[in-house]
């Protein structure tokens, strides 16, 4: 069994990626497509047929390949993520390399717009001001909001922190994916991600979950994923009347804002 899983045709094992996306991550069909494109198109450029041919060299050309047909930054960075994902969910013994090891690409510091400080005040204040379906999007959405604010956390590492990974008692957000990394959180901060996880009724351990209608069961309630929180700042950001306040702008230090 170990054997044929070494050697699983990577086609087989991305149909198996997509339907625990479905069946067990409770991802929309949208979200479904775009991963087996990202991952198909990895495939198709890097002609890989077997996972055990799955190598960092080849993961380094294929990034190349994707640069050179001018994507951005960002969208070279969905196909990374989707990449990077597939390989973590992958059995420990049938695991190519470490999807630690794919970075992301970063995207030029003099090409990311400023903000101003009242234009990130507004938008840290959008999801309480905001029509809900649901108050517990509200009180998730600002938590979240403030975390990207004030801690230097990438976007991937949101959707892997859990309730454990919160230390109430000293306001220390740990990252599970980098050890030894921690984020002390002002008072506000901490208020917040305290009165968010108070107020959910649920016994799932990820620290941010959907609370969307169509997924009512809370056994059945997803961890966010990075599309989900890009577009929610997105729409915060609209929202609030600047629609360059992106996940990248809002992490800047307070020092970068413009007056």
């Amino acid at each position: 069994m170990i054997q044929w899983m070494q050697n699983r045709p990577i086609k087989t094992a991305i149909d198996g990626f997509i339907q625990q996306l479905g069946d067990v991550r409770k991802r929309s069909v949208l979200t479904q497509s775009h991963y087996r494109d990202y991952l198909n198109k990895f495939m198709v450029l890097s002609g890989i047929r077997y996972v055990s041919d799955i190598t960092i060299e080849r993961v380094d050309a294929f990034r190349r390949k994707l640069k050179k047909e001018g994507l951005s930054s960002a969208t070279q960075n969905y196909y990374l993520i989707a990449l990077r994902n597939f390989i973590r969910w992958l059995p420990e013994n049938e695991r190519p390399i470490d999807f630690k090891t794919i970075s992301l690409a970063h995207a030029s510091h003099a090409a990311t717009p400023r903000a101003s400080s009242a234009a990130i005040t507004m938008l840290l204040d959008a999801p309480s001001k905001t029509k809900q379906i649901n108050a517990l999007l509200s009180l998730r959405d600002r938590a979240l909001l403030e975390l990207l604010h004030e801690t230097s956390f990438k976007l991937y590492e949101m959707p892997e922190l859990q309730k454990t990974h919160f230390d109430r008692a000293h306001g220390i957000l740990y990252s599970p994916p980098r050890k030894n990394f921690s984020a002390h959180l002002s008072l506000q901060a901490a208020r917040s991600l305290t009165r968010y996880l108070d107020a959910r009724k649920d016994s799932l351990q990820a620290l941010f979950i959907s609370h969307d209608r169509s997924q009512t069961r809370s056994r059945h309630s997803a961890t966010l994923s990075v599309r989900s929180i890009q577009r929610m700042v997105t729409k915060y950001s609209k929202g609030a009347g600047d629609r360059l306040i992106t996940p990248r702008v809002l992490q800047k230090k307070r020092s970068d804002w413009t007056d």
